[in-house]
């Protein structure tokens, strides 16, 4: 049996400015053309997007090229998901595609943040040997010279899998507490964790994940190096 990997985008928020919009363009026709190069051909990749309608929209002429190869599933920019809550956001994305897609052909399904640059197939190919039901991970972060941990009782939802009976759970799961966690500011690392461990499911540790991200927003500059953070 295949894989699936959701790829989770967020190309062109409203609220942000244009230029800050063109330069997320650029951002992910890089790191999904890098995560496509390092996915093993086990895996089947599908876009989710939930800021236009179409990929013409994408203003940047080799990106728009590029997206319009790919499967995508839009869920269209006037659904206003994750404007009220981020985490939210992506879990409602996630049941929205989960309902569109036929899944009998795949094994597991890969959860994947489209907006970091992975530089090996690591994740994935831990994912295909996995006995586990589900992959996740907890890894800690180097960024400004220092290695910063993860708070405990939390799972890092850039990049986790399970077989897709489970995947399929977490998001009927994930429906039913959607009001819960957006009124508690409950983190979706906190609710992937909570799901795990309620349902007893068996898991395997990801050590380390090999991406780079780009925390921009710490200084406003998208060049500036001091906020680059490998995980």
């Amino acid at each position: 049996m295949k894989n699936l990997a959701l790829v989770f985008c967020s190309i062109r928020p409203v609220q942000l400015s244009e230029s800050v919009r063109n330069y997320r363009e650029e951002e992910y026709f890089k790191t999904v053309q890098q995560l496509e190069r390092v996915m093993p051909e086990s895996f089947d990749m599908v876009i989710v997007e939930n800021t236009i309608d179409d990929p013409q929209e994408i203003r940047n002429p080799d990106a728009r090229e590029y997206f319009s190869n790919l499967e995508i599933i839009s869920l269209g920019s006037d659904k206003n998901i994750g404007q009220r809550n981020k985490g939210c956001g992506e879990l409602v994305m996630l049941d929205e595609a989960l309902k569109q897609l036929d899944l009998d052909q795949y094994e597991n399904i890969s959860y994947v943040t489209g907006r970091r640059l992975w530089s090996c197939p690591y994740s994935f190919e831990r994912t295909e040997r996995s006995e586990g039901a589900v992959v996740v991970q907890n890894c800690h972060v180097y960024l400004n010279g220092v290695v910063r941990c993860n708070e405990k009782d939390n799972f890092n939802d850039t990049y986790f899998s399970m077989k897709t009976e489970d995947m399929k759970d977490y998001a009927a799961y994930s429906m039913d507490r959607l009001d819960e966690l957006s009124d508690k500011h409950i983190s979706s690392e906190v609710h992937l964790y909570e799901f795990i461990h309620e349902k007893n499911i068996s898991y395997e540790i990801l050590d380390w994940l090999g991406i780079l991200r780009n925390d921009w927003e710490r200084s406003g500059d998208t060049r500036d190096l001091n906020n680059f953070h490998i995980c």
